[in-house]
């Protein structure tokens, strides 16, 4: 479900409910028709268990023009992202590799922005070897809409949120 916020000309939606991630998982589709950029929160939840090199989690943004699972494309260029861990190593947003990652991102918000020409974007969470279960949720902001006026802004009407949430693993 998406929701328009007139104060700060966004539309807010919520791609990945809190939900514990077990396996590979995709977030919803997020829509930036009619914004400059899209904000993610990435919020993860009292981490533990080990993490190292092989069992890992990783955080991809993807992006694509149509909504069809087979042309989304990683992020690579780092001029298109903006934020926290704003780097985009491999397409790699965040890598949790180690328990010293793990503790440095665990019970916290980290933001960051995709500034790219794509309509829409997705997060993947990827699970590596037999890395612990990682519990994540994550809002996402479509930013800079144009005023009422400007005829951009996004119908939020039932059925054309341009958003999906997934389903819990």
């Amino acid at each position: 479900m998406s929701y328009y916020d007139p104060l700060y000309a966004s539309k807010i939606a919520m791609p990945l409910a809190p939900v514990s991630i077990s396996a590979t998982t995709t977030t919803g589709i997020v829509d930036k028709k009619g914004g400059e950029q899209i904000d993610f929160e990435v919020s993860f939840g009292a981490l533990s268990g080990t993490y190292s090199s092989t069992d890992k989690y990783t955080i991809t943004l993807e992006v694509s023009d149509t909504t069809s699972d087979s042309d989304f494309a990683v992020v690579t260029d780092a001029a298109d992202v903006g934020g926290t861990f704003a780097t985009i190593a491999s397409g790699i947003w965040l890598a949790i590799t180690s328990n010293t990652i793990r503790d440095a991102v665990k019970s916290m918000v980290h933001r960051f922005s995709y500034r790219g020409n794509k309509r829409y974007a997705r997060l993947v969470f990827t699970k590596a070897a037999s890395g612990p279960n990682t519990l994540a949720a994550v809002n996402a902001h479509v930013v800079g809409l144009k005023s009422a006026g400007g005829g951009d802004i996004p119908d939020l009407s039932a059925g054309n949120t341009g958003v999906a949430a997934v389903a819990a693993v």
